[in-house]
């Protein structure tokens, strides 16, 4: 069940993890809550090495999650990703310390967010592409394979190597079923994953109250758990470019591909289901019937990118981040100083007014707020707070009541 803007939404991105820069970690403060509904969050990972003379070492890794309830599918995925990052700005999360003169820099415009994200992360973690269907429509096949996880088959299983795995699926639960590259105790048990999601939400503490969660027709949910390092090498800024129905386009022989090698003939679907409300599943479902899909066609490989010295492309980042902070500050003292004192009157903090009025990604869905857009940015009206009000005028004086 995912809902965008009170719309049920069958196809989405459920779920999206980018990796702050390694120079922003101590500008962040982790303690603060984004969102109440944690739309967004903040993620944290201490990860174990050994130094090359063998000594044991650990550093923090920072990733910003954000929701698919936060993901509006009609506007490119990266200025989503953007607001999102205004966002921790404006509620001072995300806050940057000059290191040479002390100043906060924390001001940044969205569109100069936009085109910048690479400078606040060092990459895409994790996206996780979903599918809810009804129970009806969903089964698996009578001759498939199944692994229960709580039989001596399973520990076997996990200690055989992936290439020497049969084809099959891993039964957690009654209603939990993972494809067979399962690994346990990780936050990825695996690729593809079939679970019923009313089970799991009434478990979960959500927005979601018990009654829409058990009115809703579409329980079962069909995952694909994309994340870099582990499972796929197509993780990259430039494969997010557009918006959700681009992406997902971009992703569908990649998809099928992984269908194909984890789920076909095991895990079937319906041949009611509707291409109409399924049109990218459907894509996927009939691609992965043929063995010769190229996903390198239609996504970058991030291993195939050029790879420089990374201390100096972060140094190079880190003075390209600052010297940009330092331009929108400047511009924010002009205006400040050019602005009359009685533009704020009535107003007793102008920033916490702003921290509890951020434009989100439904803004730029209304129409209504709309001032202009072309094919780059998009310029909203003066925001409902910053507006005047609005008096009723009494034409006739004899109306005024006593």
């Amino acid at each position: 069940m995912l809902f965008y803007n009170e719309e049920r939404i069958l196809e989405g991105i459920d779920s999206i993890e980018l990796k702050f820069e390694d120079y922003l970690i101590g500008a962040i403060n982790i303690c603060k809550k984004i969102d109440p509904k944690n739309k967004i969050s903040i993620n944290n990972n201490y990860a174990h090495f050994r130094l090359s003379d063998g000594t044991p070492a650990g550093k923090w890794h920072l990733y910003l999650h954000i929701t698919g309830e936060y993901i509006n599918p009609q506007i490119s995925l990266k200025m989503t990703i953007a607001m999102a990052v205004q966002q921790l700005i404006m509620l001072n999360i995300l806050s940057i310390i000059h290191p040479k003169t002390g100043t906060v820099l924390s001001e940044m415009p969205i569109d100069v967010i936009y085109h910048n994200l690479d400078l606040f992360f060092s990459g895409v973690s994790t996206i996780e592409f979903c599918f809810d269907f009804k129970r009806e429509d969903i089964s698996i096949a009578n001759d498939a394979k199944i692994i229960d996880n709580s039989n001596i088959e399973f520990v076997n299983h996990l200690n055989t190597k992936l290439k020497d795995r049969p084809k099959c699926l891993i039964k957690e639960g009654k209603t939990t079923f993972y494809s067979y590259d399962y690994k346990r105790d990780t936050k990825r048990k695996s690729t593809l994953k079939l679970y019923d999601r009313e089970k799991w939400l009434l478990k979960k503490n959500n927005e979601y109250s018990s009654k829409i969660i058990r009115d809703n027709p579409y329980k079962m949910r069909i995952e694909f758990v994309l994340k870099r390092n582990k499972n796929t090498s197509y993780l990259s800024l430039k494969n997010l470019e557009g918006n959700y129905y681009q992406i997902i386009e971009r992703f569908i022989p990649y998809l099928s591909k992984l269908y194909r090698k984890y789920f076909s003939e095991l895990v079937l679907v319906s041949s009611k289901v509707s291409s109409d409300d399924y049109p990218f599943f459907s894509a996927i479902y009939i691609h992965a019937l043929y063995d010769a899909l190229k996903a390198n066609k239609t996504l970058e490989n991030i291993n195939k990118a050029k790879k420089g010295n990374r201390q100096s492309e972060m140094n190079r980042k880190f003075l390209k981040l600052l010297k940009l902070l330092e331009i929108e500050n400047k511009k924010r003292e002009k205006l400040l100083k050019d602005i009359p004192l009685s533009y704020y009157a009535g107003f007793a903090d102008i920033k916490n007014l702003s921290e509890e009025h951020y434009v989100t990604p439904y803004d730029l869905q209304n129409e209504e707020n709309i001032l202009y857009k072309d094919e780059e940015y998009t310029f909203l009206k003066t925001p409902k707070y910053l507006q005047l009000p609005k008096f009723r005028t009494i034409e006739n004086d004899d109306e005024t009541p006593n």
